[in-house]
């Protein structure tokens, strides 16, 4: 009678505890794939992973477009470079005279330019700053009008000694270089510069001196004004008070604070006509 016997494999070890641990274990993070998200702009930046833009920063942006170029600005969609160009421009042609009076209201909130009249104006109105320098005699003291009570209401003068000079020296005509101003400089000041040529006439510019206006302005000028006749100047000078200097240097005393002149304003010593539409200094 023959023995059989049976032999009984081994059992397989279970793979339930071996799967257990792998799912115990943290993810790997591919580290040279991603270079972060920054929750504060909502861009991402980053070097790709194997693509043929090897060498070259691209930025996503929050509207589905995608900027590529060593600098770009993430406060807008304006790169470095083009700004630049902007808010620094150069060789710019001169501002035609167009009119008797011109003004130009300017500003340049993107450029981070602070108190710099002459490139603001360049940026915004895209000609170059006009404002003269002429080396004229100044033969009177500067006139100032402000109001004491009401900073709108013109109703003081610095000295009316100097406001005085100024009309018995446009009286006389002879060339010379006047400054007029009103308004209190502590919020914004319109400041005048009458230059006259000695044969009766008389150019003008303004500007606006704004401690709180450091990225905006106001610049204007006119053309060759002809001076009021000898008449208007007697007059103003024969019993000059407060009230009627006010009126024959300025011809207004409701000003806006920081605003410049009116549209159009030309000053009361002037016939309000230019004789010509040129802008320079009197040869």
């Amino acid at each position: 009678m023959s023995m059989r016997s049976t032999i009984t494999p081994p059992s397989s070890p279970s793979l339930a505890p071996l799967v257990t641990l792998l799912l115990l274990l943290p993810a790997c993070v591919d580290i040279a794939k991603s270079t972060g998200t920054s929750a504060s702009t909502g861009t991402m930046s980053g070097t790709g992973s194997g693509s043929d833009s090897e060498g070259t920063e691209s930025t996503a942006t929050t509207d589905g477009t995608v900027s590529t170029g060593a600098e770009t600005s993430t406060s807008g969609s304006t790169t470095a470079a083009t700004a630049g160009l902007e808010c620094d421009p150069r060789d710019l042609p001169e501002c035609e005279v167009e009119a008797c009076v011109q003004s130009w209201d300017y500003g340049c909130p993107d450029c981070e330019i602070e108190f710099d009249r002459a490139r603001c104006f360049e940026v915004d109105v895209g000609c170059a700053y006009p404002a003269l320098e002429c080396d004229l005699p100044e033969p009177c003291e500067r006139v100032w009008a402000f109001g004491s009570q009401d900073l709108e209401t013109l109703d003081t003068f610095e000295s009316e000694a100097a406001a005085i000079c100024v009309l018995e020296s446009l009286r006389d005509g002879s060339a010379a270089h006047y400054e007029l101003l009103w308004g209190a400089m502590e919020t914004g000041s319109t400041r005048f510069d009458v230059f006259v040529d000695g044969a009766g006439g008389a150019t003008l510019q303004w500007t606006v001196d704004c401690p709180g206006c450091p990225i905006s302005g106001h610049y204007g000028r006119t053309g060759l004004l002809t001076l009021n006749s000898d008449d208007f100047f007697e007059t103003c000078l024969k019993e000059p008070t407060t009230e009627s200097l006010l009126e024959c240097v300025y011809g207004l005393t409701m000003v806006k604070e920081a605003d410049g002149p009116p549209e159009g304003y030309t000053p009361p010593w002037t016939t309000g006509e230019c004789s010509q539409l040129v802008f320079a200094c009197p040869s």
